[in-house]
């Protein structure tokens, strides 16, 4: 019997009796075993590293990238496959690489757009390169334009009707259904792809100049229009 149960058996006899037992005496209950020692959980190992892929049937096209509000304040992208900028020669036009927000010297041509003009902020912005120039000291230097996102909202919700021409919507893991009057700006086989609906300003007044020095590496995959896309893109033709 265990402690709870004599010690009701022995109560219930006291009071039973009236004056108790003559020598009773409380039974002691056993001492406690040790508790075991807690068993220490193995620390997990860190799961692997995951890849995101360019292909939307792979199911993770939600790269960090992709999830952010806009590119400006979207978060730090994750470690390119890019090692560096595409080379500098006749296969230039078409590739997609980044204006950084670091702002180039004051020296930079791409002032010479800018002006003065304060509200004018193309930094921190994919671009693409349209064509490819040396300058009059021989440094080399490309035309761009820049690529957006729009926060995430379609054209047709975040510019009026007339606007929309200035825009064409770049193939994209997200939408690829073009605004009316447009088509969608394709990519070269084996070209990385946009993760989110991105559209080109082919507005004739969006196009820069700047040297290639002061531009980065841009994307997972490097990404690349195809020779016709670039040539409407250039032309400033949606369709």
């Amino acid at each position: 019997m265990g402690y709870f149960a004599l010690n009701t058996a022995a109560t219930s006899k006291k009071s039973t009796l009236g004056g108790g037992l003559k020598g009773w005496k409380p039974i002691t209950p056993p001492p406690t075993p040790p508790s075991a020692s807690p068993t220490s959980t193995p620390p997990r190992s860190p799961l692997p590293w995951r890849r995101y892929s360019s292909s939307p049937s792979s199911g993770e096209s939600q790269a960090p990238w992709a999830q952010s509000r806009n590119w400006r304040t979207g978060a730090p992208l994750q470690p390119s496959k890019v090692t560096s900028l595409p080379k500098y020669d006749d296969n230039l036009p078409g590739n997609v690489v980044f204006l950084p927000v670091q702002l180039p010297p004051s020296g930079s041509i791409i002032y010479e757009k800018l002006g003065g003009d304060e509200n004018e902020n193309p930094w921190g912005h994919p671009a693409v390169i349209t064509g490819m120039f040396l300058d009059d000291d021989g440094k080399e230097c490309v035309y761009i334009r820049l690529c957006t996102s729009f926060g995430s909202q379609r054209v047709e919700d975040h510019r009026k009707p007339e606007h929309w021409k200035f825009f064409v919507l770049a193939d994209n893991m997200e939408d690829i259904r073009p605004h009316p009057h447009t088509r969608l700006a394709t990519l070269e086989p084996g070209s990385g792809k946009f993760p989110k609906r991105t559209y080109v300003n082919i507005g004739r007044n969006a196009e820069y100049s700047i040297e290639f020095a002061h531009l980065e590496k841009w994307g997972q995959t490097p990404v690349k229009f195809d020779a016709e896309s670039t040539q409407l893109i250039a032309k400033n033709r949606p369709y």
